[in-house]
């Protein structure tokens, strides 16, 4: 549960373009973090991966998963969202594209596209809970 805010607010917190920082657990290590470009659709969570990166491999067949977003400047705001992620099958053709234009703006988002290749697998996380405080409130 979140503080100062709904779990409507809170998905349309994290609907807003925000760099994800997910935790993926692994056994006998700590977890592998990384920054993450993601989207919101149906009240689950979808980014791509590299199928043969770390990150890719520890998801296959499904991980469990954190997932922070934050703002740094009062008033400040932190959610996480906790779950199972796995692979789900390969992206839309242009998910690469929509997803540049989602963080970058049309003009940017459309040169730096063509750089996102080999980012060939869908993932889903399916949230179980949500957590964070918000100031804004």
């Amino acid at each position: 549960m979140t503080t100062g805010s709904t779990a409507e607010e809170d998905w349309a917190y994290l609907a807003e373009p925000h760099i994800g920082i997910l935790s993926i657990h692994r056994k006998d290590k700590p977890p592998l973090t990384s920054p993450i470009w993601y989207r919101v659709v149906d009240r689950t969570i979808e980014f791509t991966v590299k199928e043969t990166s770390l990150k890719g491999r520890l998801l296959r067949d499904g991980a469990p998963v954190s997932l922070a977003v934050n703002d740094d400047h009062f008033p400040y705001r932190y959610l996480v969202a906790q779950g199972t992620a796995r692979i789900v099958g390969a992206p839309e053709p242009d998910a690469g594209l929509k997803m540049s234009v989602r963080y970058l703006g049309t003009k940017m988002g459309e040169s730096f596209a063509p750089t996102l290749t080999g980012y060939g697998a869908l993932v889903r996380l399916e949230v179980d809970r949500l957590n964070g405080v918000n100031f804004r409130s």
